[in-house]
């Protein structure tokens, strides 16, 4: 392992939104200060399981450490500078990491953007979702249009260079019109670097879920889906920010996420927090989802309760294909025979020649890429291959 990622997943939010399925709830009484506690102990217990697993005294190099949630800028400034702090302790985190933390856009004042880069953060994600105050309502964001633009500005004049928004579309009856519009105006409000547009899913066990059931809100089919997509992909090549992924854009590579590009490489990477997951390969694990044992455990001396599975080599190989195929550079035949000791084109022979007949795919040399409707139904793709 020449490099590995860490990831940290803060558990807490004000309100959970009506769309929104990660594992996150309202802070209790004094839970700030003991999650951030129990993460810096974490850490340390981490690194010690990635040296014992590796035989070796060192773990390789963070390259990027990623704070996602929920809504990590609940903690404030010094909470989170408090856990990067143990991070550095633990871990050889690299001088020129990408260190990304998740905000929501009331979070985020003159003050906290200045001590979040004080305390080593240089990328920032806000939780934008959308500049229409109708969208916003429907999603049950807490915040108002004018407030994503505008901590987008605070955090720009505290000194960030690198910010990235999400964008939510497919919202019910949306048209790819009215996708476009929302687009444009949100990417002249903000101007950010980098830009992730996810498509609203219906999770069970969500408020959206149940009015879907009742049959308050339909289900966009998937035509409706892929001309909302692809609206999407056009209009923001148009404005600068051609996609590097199905749902991630960016004004150049240089501005990529590459804590996330390192997913879809297969980079090891740590994870920290309830229901946060873990890859060395080729194990994965996940601690559980549950903030209360998640302290209980580490305020008793331990690690946080979880599971683990060794992947096969298949596995592993049927992973990189579908992790390549849902971004712009594509799968590399190359790297594929040498990870895996197998000649991809030999085996998928039929399946390649006819996704390249149906426009799905493109081969260029050693490099399979998905065509913008292969990124459409990159998942339906890859299983076509062995």
């Amino acid at each position: 392992m020449a490099e590995m990622g860490l990831y940290i997943h803060v558990p807490f939010c004000r309100r959970k939104c009506r769309y929104c399925d990660f594992y996150s709830r309202p802070p209790g009484d004094g839970e700030l200060d003991r999650f951030a506690a129990a993460a810096a102990r974490e850490a340390e217990r981490r690194s010690e399981a990635v040296r014992l697993s590796g035989q070796a005294s060192t773990v390789p190099p963070v390259e990027t450490v990623y704070v996602g949630g929920g809504t990590p800028s609940l903690l404030g400034a010094r909470r989170l500078a408090g856990v990067l702090d143990a991070v550095r302790r633990q871990f050889e985190v690299s001088a020129g990491a990408e260190i990304t933390v998740e905000a929501n856009p009331l979070d985020v004042t003159s003050r906290w953007a200045e001590a979040a880069l004080e305390a080593g953060f240089n990328r920032l994600s806000l939780g934008v979702q959308s500049v229409i105050e109708e969208d916003l309502r429907f999603l049950g964001r807490l915040h108002h249009a004018p407030d994503g633009p505008r901590s987008v500005e605070i955090a720009r004049e505290a000194g960030f260079r690198e910010i990235g928004i999400d964008l939510m579309y497919g919202l019910p009856r949306q048209r790819p019109d009215a996708l476009l519009e929302r687009v444009e105006l949100a990417v002249e409000a903000c101007r950010p670097t980098h830009l992730s547009g996810y498509q609203l899913t219906y999770h069970q066990g969500t408020p959206l879920w149940d009015e879907l059931q009742s049959g308050r809100y339909r289900r966009a089919s998937q035509d409706e889906e892929h001309g909302l997509l692809v609206a999407l992909h056009g209009q923001l090549a148009e404005l600068g920010y051609p996609a590097y992924e199905v749902s991630n854009f960016s004004l150049g590579d240089e501005h990529r996420s590459r804590h996330n590009s390192n997913y879809w490489r297969h980079v090891p990477y740590v994870g920290l927090g309830p229901g946060a997951h873990s890859f060395q390969p080729p194990v994965r694990s996940w601690n559980a989802a549950c903030l209360e044992e998640y302290l209980a455990a580490l305020e008793g001396g331990g690690l946080p309760p979880g599971e683990s599975e060794e992947l096969s080599a298949e596995q592993l190989a049927s992973e990189m294909v579908m992790l390549s195929l849902r971004t712009t550079d594509g799968l590399d035949l190359a790297e594929y025979r040498e990870r895996f000791g197998r000649d991809f084109a030999a085996i998928n022979g039929d399946a390649m020649r006819s996704a390249v007949e149906r426009g799905l795919l493109t081969e260029s040399g050693s490099q399979l890429r998905p065509t913008l409707d292969g990124l459409a139904v990159a998942d339906r793709l890859a299983v076509d291959f062995v």
